[in-house]
């Protein structure tokens, strides 16, 4: 039996939870920043295939991120919202507590080590938190990204409808009805001259069931975000559209960015003062 194999047949997979005596071993290799692992957990962050490659010079390290409790978790940093802080909650025992992670705080260990020791099968993540978890640490190193002229446009409105705060709205919507929020921009450099406008072109496509029975409500939201664009100074929304899935082709979202969560801006309380 391949290293892969033994690694695979004692259970461990991507997420999977180091028991406290191999999460120690973070603190004897690396220069770890958590003293102890008696609350904190330490999750696998290398994806299940590797974890199960047979050649163990090829695949000679497991990824390992850091999750500390947290006692009064924010919304904004639930379900991957932040690119730098990603909060969560599990369910432990009876108990259901909230930790959190740093984007920028990872580790590794020897894949090896996971031969001789089974994975903590009293602490598991769901599922719906582990495809966010994965999303989120791939957003990392890449997500939209827009120039900074344009993203400062978006703070010059005229009115009190900030874009900002429809696409909150929009977001809080998105696991249930909204399948992408896409923007292109022309052009996608930054513009010095604040008299020539960014050109954009909005698309918000809903499932098929939403678009059904949340139209009103979604199409009203959506406005509000189209229209605190159009406020903007700079910036010129030359279309926008609302649409089913059903109803569009992939081919017509070609040059679009899709903004897959409120990823994309900092909250104001991470501005520094």
């Amino acid at each position: 039996m391949c290293i892969g194999q033994e690694i695979k047949a004692k259970g461990w997979r991507q997420w999977s939870v180091l028991p406290a005596d191999l999460a120690s071993k973070l603190r004897d290799t690396e220069c770890c920043a958590v003293s102890s692992f008696e609350n904190a957990l330490a999750l696998i962050a290398t994806h299940s295939c590797d974890l199960g490659h047979h050649n163990s010079n090829r695949e000679t390290r497991v990824e390992v991120v850091v999750a500390r409790p947290v006692v009064v978790p924010k919304e904004d940093y639930m379900s991957g919202r932040n690119p730098r802080l990603f909060q969560f909650r599990l369910q432990q025992s009876e108990n259901i507590s909230a930790f959190e992670i740093l984007a920028w705080e990872k580790y590794s260990i020897d894949r090896t080590l996971l031969r001789g020791s089974e994975p903590d099968k009293e602490t598991v993540l769901d599922d719906t938190t582990k495809r966010l978890l994965s999303g989120w640490l791939g957003r990392r190193y890449y997500r939209p990204a827009f120039p900074d002229a344009f993203q400062t446009r978006q703070s010059l409105h005229q009115s009190k409808k900030r874009p900002a705060d429809a696409l909150k709205s929009l977001v809080k919507c998105y696991p249930e009805h909204i399948l992408g929020l896409y923007l292109k921009v022309n052009p996608l450099t930054e513009l010095e001259d604040p008299n020539t406008a960014y050109e954009v072109e909005v698309l918000c496509v809903a499932t098929p069931e939403g678009f059904e029975t949340n139209a009103e409500k979604l199409t009203s939201i959506f406005g509000n975000y189209v229209s605190g664009l159009r406020q903007c100074s700079g910036v010129n929304v030359v279309d926008d559209l609302f649409v089913s899935a059903c109803d569009i082709p992939l081919w017509n979202v070609q040059g679009f960015h899709r903004l897959t969560e409120y990823d994309y801006l900092s909250p104001s309380d991470e501005i520094d003062n």
